[in-house]
């Protein structure tokens, strides 16, 4: 009689089949044993095995355990593991049904949390909702993307923003995001998507709306509207507002996130005014400068020129951040 095999040896296989990506003989009969199996752990690696060696004849057995899992919701899955990993093993693989993509965006799993219910679902609704771009009729994908848009976890909400405004671009995504912005959402992200999208559909129409946001209350969602400004279309208009922003703003902290923000916009205006501040404001100004310049440490230019300034001014405290930003053999021995 065959030995059985254990639990941590199936396990073992399919983690080594994800990671070589290399097929032996008999890999893909032990990823179908898997994923008819009632283990969510071992079909969740079954189905990044599945995916990573483009193991494609698996489709079936993908949709088919997804559809299981899915009627018996937590009770052989918890968090949801097995499914969301089904899901992705089958957009990664291109099935071309939209039908489990429609149903898993809809998908809501409470499990018991610390005093109240959690819902371990929302990775699944982001995942299936990027499934039914790709697969699903245009109709129903804003549909769809409406509804996840005021989805009770912020993960969809920030995903349907997102598609809104890239993948089904059209005056009626504009005016869905515009309402989801006016009426706003707990999570700054989601607004920050919110706005990325508009400046896509409607670069003209939404720069103000969005700017308008630069000096609300909220910080938060002022550092979102300054990123998503940063990385509109018009450039040099934004960078003009930002510095205006920055020059009004009482907070040091809120002047430090627009700093990061015009490094954002990425045109030599924005780098001129960095490299302003580094020279001549206080130090922690200065300090915010330097992270800000940080995103062009592969520039020698830039890189130089942060260096120079730096020195001229000889603080430890920033020459201290210069290392950590702009060093990386340094920052990983730290």
């Amino acid at each position: 009689m065959a030995k059985r095999t254990s639990f941590n040896d199936e396990l073992a296989r399919l983690k080594r089949i994800a990671r070589d990506r290399a097929p032996e003989d008999g890999d893909v009969a032990a990823v179908r044993k898997a994923l008819g199996g009632a283990n969510a752990l071992l079909v969740a690696k079954a189905a990044e095995a599945a995916s990573r060696a483009h193991f494609e004849d698996l489709l079936p057995e993908l949709a088919e355990a997804l559809d299981r899992f899915m009627k018996k919701g937590a009770k052989e899955d918890k968090g949801c593991t097995g499914k969301t990993a089904l899901t992705e093993a089958l957009d990664a693989l291109h099935y071309e049904h939209h039908e489990p993509f429609l149903r898993g965006i809809r998908y809501v799993q409470l499990e018991p949390g610390f005093g109240e219910q959690t819902d371990t679902a929302a990775r699944l609704r982001s995942v299936c909702a990027a499934a039914l771009v790709r697969t699903g009729r245009r109709e129903d994908i804003l549909v769809e993307l409406t509804t996840l848009l005021v989805d009770g976890e912020a993960e969809p909400r920030r995903v349907a923003a997102q598609n809104l405004g890239f993948a089904v671009p059209s005056e009626a995504s504009e005016l869905v995001l515009r309402l989801k912005v006016l009426t706003g959402d707990e999570s700054p992200e989601v607004l920050g998507d919110c706005f990325t999208s508009l400046l896509h559909l409607a670069p003209q129409r939404s720069f103000d709306f969005v700017a308008g946001y630069l000096a609300g209350h909220d910080p938060d969602v002022a550092q979102a509207a300054a990123i998503a400004l940063a990385q509109s279309q018009d450039r040099q208009r934004a960078l003009a507002l930002l510095i205006e922003r920055f020059e009004k703003a009482f907070s040091g902290e809120f002047q430090e996130a627009l700093l990061t923000a015009i490094a954002l916009v990425r045109i030599p205006l924005a780098i001129d005014f960095l490299a302003r501040i580094l020279a001549h404001e206080n130090s922690h100004l200065a300090a915010a400068a330097i992270r800000a310049m940080a995103i062009y440490r592969t520039d020698e230019q830039v890189k130089s020129r942060a260096q120079n300034a730096v020195l001229a001014r000889g603080l430890p405290l920033l020459q201290e951040e210069f290392t950590r930003s702009f060093d990386v053999a340094a920052r990983l021995r730290d």
